[in-house]
């Protein structure tokens, strides 16, 4: 694995009508922003990681809760 030691940016196709343009910053930030547009969305590195956690878990959460209901339900 190399350290980041300038910006790196890359364009994430398909996900909204507008192509999304992701930033790597070596500061550990990374941003966010539609394709022609200068409105970017900063986010330190540790907060993304934190939200991808908390997404997995709510995810994981309603899964196994929905497993429950379905057994109830028989």
């Amino acid at each position: 694995m190399t350290t980041l030691d300038k910006k790196i940016s890359r364009k994430v196709e398909g996900l909204l009508q507008r192509s999304l343009i992701l930033t790597l910053y070596p500061a550990g930030v990374i941003s966010l922003r539609e394709s022609r547009c200068r409105k970017e969305y900063i986010l330190p590195v540790v907060t993304v990681y934190r939200l991808a956690i908390q997404a997995d878990q709510a995810s994981e959460k309603a899964r196994k809760a929905a497993e429950k209901k379905a057994k109830r339900g028989l």
